[in-house]
């Protein structure tokens, strides 16, 4: 059977736990997104690192999971999740150009968009984002992106080893 975008959202409402309380309702749909994620990184961890192939389907599983909640979010907030998904593709065809990822255009010249506090929706400098990566505790929970980022930057052989054995 074969569903578009907008029948899928209609059909996984028909399946959803409904509660009285609206900031727990989305808070269900929020934490049941982040989990069923955390379940498709952990297939693909054991998939990877413990060469277990047997878990695609549980990959595929959590795809669809993930999916179903991300319909649960857009329903909750009366968004059609077929413009979200052309919204995200015109992002994207925009900050590649049309021409495919690159690292640099990737890397949005170091800004990022703020999602939280003081200026709140505005693109901002990472710059300042960066130096923190210099003297990195492993102690302080607030760098933990700064230790994503470096890890990924070592990956692609961008970064040299820092103090501490951290990269």
């Amino acid at each position: 059977m074969m569903v578009n975008v907008k029948e899928y959202q209609e059909m996984a409402e028909k399946t959803a736990r409904v509660l009285s309380d609206k900031d727990k309702q989305i808070c269900f749909w929020g934490l049941g997104i982040s989990g069923e994620a955390g379940d498709v990184a952990s297939c693909i961890k054991k998939e990877v690192f413990h060469e277990n192939k047997k878990v695609r389907g549980g990959i595929r599983e959590g795809i669809g999971d993930v999916m179903w909640y991300a319909a649960m979010i857009c329903n909750f907030y009366g968004w059609s999740l077929d413009e979200i998904m052309d919204e995200n593709l015109a992002k994207l065809k925009e900050r590649y150009n049309g021409k495919g990822f690159s690292l640099v255009a990737a890397q949005r010249g170091h800004t990022m968009k703020k999602w939280s506090g003081d200026g709140e929706g505005e693109i901002v400098s990472q710059e300042g984002r960066r130096d923190k990566v210099e003297g990195f505790n492993d102690r302080d929970s607030t760098q933990n992106h700064d230790v994503c980022d470096v890890a990924l930057r070592v990956e692609d052989g961008s970064v040299e080893g820092k103090k501490g054995g951290i990269v």
